[in-house]
C-alpha cells in the first residue's frame, strides 16, 4: 500500500487493561449532543428576536466549561486515566491526580449553572409570588451547595491537595456522598416546583402533561446521579483510583460505570435538561408542521370595577378547565400586572372570584420557549 493511503493510528485502544477510550467516546458523543440542543434553543430565541441572557447565558458558561473539563479528562486519559495504578510512573500519576482535582471544579460549577438557569426560567415565567419564593429559595440552596462542594473537594485529602488515595483524605473522601445527595435533592426540587406550576395552569390535559414532561427531564440526571452513588464505596475506598471498572458487580454484566463517565453524563443531561422546557415549543411547531414560532402580540392588562364590561374580550370562547375540558370563560375582574407580564403574556387575570383567565391564544406557558414570559396559574375556588 503506497505511504499516502495508510492510515493514522487511532486515538485510542480499548484492551483489557486499559478502558480510558471508553470515556474518549462517551465525552464526545455528550458533547456534541448538548452542543446542539444549545445551539437550537439559541437559535430559536435568536429567531423570534427575544434571548433572556439571564437563562440563556448561564447554559453557554456551563457548556464552556464541560467541554474545557472534557479536554482534561482526555489528558487524564492519556496519563494514566482507565488503566492499574500499577502500570503507571509517580509522574504520569501525580499529572492525572491534578487534572482530575480541577476537573471535579469544573463538574461542579457547570451543575450550579444549569440548575440556576432553570431557576431563572422557572422565575420569570410564574407571577404566583409562592411558587418565585420557592425558586429563590431552591435558588439560594444551590449557591450553598455550590460553595460546600468546592471547598470540600479542595481540601478533603492533605497536601498535595489534588492526590486522592483513601489514606490521605478524611472519611475517605466521603464528601463526595453529601455533594451528590443535596445535587439529587435540588433536582428534585427544580421538577416539583415546575410542575406544580404547569399543573395549575388551565391548559388542555395533553398539554400540560408535554410541558412537565419536559421539566422532568432532568428525573434522568437524578438516576445517573443515583447510578454513580451506587459506584462511589468501590471508587472512593480503592488503592486504584485509575482503573475504570470492577470486576465484582455483576448487576451491569460484570462492569460498573466509572464514576468520570457518571459525572460526564451528569453534567452534560444537566445542561440538555435546562434547555428542553424551551424547546417545547419548537418540537411542538415541528410535530404539528407550523414553521412560526413568533408569540401572540402582547396584551395590555387594565384594572376595571368587577361588575362592568370587560376591557378586552378573548377571542376563544372557552379555555380548558384543570383537567383540559373546555368550559366558558368566565367574565370577572381584570388587574393590571407588571411590565414583563405585559410584554410578552396572553393572560386576563381574575381576581376578585378567585381564579385566573387565560386570555388570547390560551397556551401562555407553551410560549415560553422564545422569550421570557409570565403565566398566570388559577386558584382554587
Amino acid at each position: 500500500m503506497a505511504s499516502g493511503d495508510e492510515l493514522l493510528p487511532p486515538l485510542g485502544v480499548i484492551t483489557s487493561d486499559r478502558r480510558g477510550p471508553v470515556l474518549t467516546i462517551v465525552i464526545f458523543i455528550l458533547m456534541f449532543c448538548s452542543l446542539i440542543v444549545i445551539l437550537a434553543k439559541t437559535a430559536a430565541a435568536l429567531y423570534v428576536k427575544a434571548v433572556p441572557l439571564s437563562v440563556d447565558l448561564p447554559l453557554w458558561v456551563a457548556e464552556v466549561l464541560a467541554i474545557i473539563r472534557g479536554i482534561l479528562i482526555q489528558l487524564a486519559v492519556n496519563h494514566g486515566l482507565g488503566q492499574h495504578i500499577d502500570r503507571l510512573s509517580a509522574v504520569q500519576f501525580e499529572q492525572y491526580n491534578q487534572l482530575t482535582y480541577t476537573a471535579w471544579f469544573l463538574f461542579i460549577l457547570a451543575l450550579a449553572l444549569s440548575k440556576g438557569s432553570t431557576c431563572r426560567l422557572i422565575y420569570q415565567i410564574s407571577p404566583r409570588q409562592r411558587i418565585r419564593k420557592s425558586v429563590m429559595s431552591l435558588a439560594t440552596v444551590v449557591v450553598i451547595w455550590t460553595v460546600f462542594a468546592i471547598l470540600a473537594v479542595a481540601f478533603q485529602c492533605r497536601a498535595p491537595y489534588w492526590k486522592y488515595l483513601p489514606d490521605r483524605c478524611a472519611g475517605n473522601g466521603a464528601s463526595l456522598y453529601a455533594i451528590m445527595l443535596v445535587s439529587i435533592l435540588t433536582d428534585l426540587g427544580l421538577v416539583f416546583i415546575a410542575v406544580q406550576m404547569v399543573w395549575n395552569v388551565q391548559m388542555a390535559l395533553q398539554t400540560r402533561l408535554q410541558i412537565c414532561a419536559a421539566f422532568a427531564s432532568r428525573l434522568i440526571v437524578v438516576i445517573v446521579c443515583i447510578l454513580e452513588m451506587v459506584y462511589l464505596p468501590t471508587y472512593l475506598h480503592s488503592f486504584d483510583p485509575t482503573c475504570a471498572y470492577s470486576r465484582y458487580a455483576s448487576f451491569l454484566h460484570g462492569r460498573v460505570l466509572k464514576v468520570e463517565i457518571c459525572n460526564e453524563v451528569v453534567m452534560y443531561g444537566s445542561i440538555v435538561a435546562a434547555c428542553m422546557p424551551s424547546l417545547y415549543r419548537v418540537l411542538s411547531s415541528l410535530k404539528s408542521g407550523l414553521t412560526d414560532l413568533q408569540v401572540p402580540e402582547p396584551l395590555e392588562l387594565e384594572t376595571r370595577p368587577l361588575n362592568s364590561p370587560p376591557a378586552f374580550q378573548s377571542r376563544r370562547k372557552s379555555v380548558p378547565d384543570y383537567w383540559g375540558r373546555e368550559v366558558a370563560t368566565p367574565a370577572s375582574e381584570t388587574k393590571r400586572a407588571s411590565s414583563s407580564y405585559a410584554e410578552t403574556a396572553g393572560i386576563l387575570m381574575a381576581a376578585d372570584d378567585g381564579r385566573f383567565v387565560l386570555g388570547e391564544e390560551s397556551d401562555c406557558i407553551e410560549s415560553f420557549a422564545s422569550s421570557p414570559n409570565t403565566c398566570s396559574p388559577r386558584r382554587a375556588s
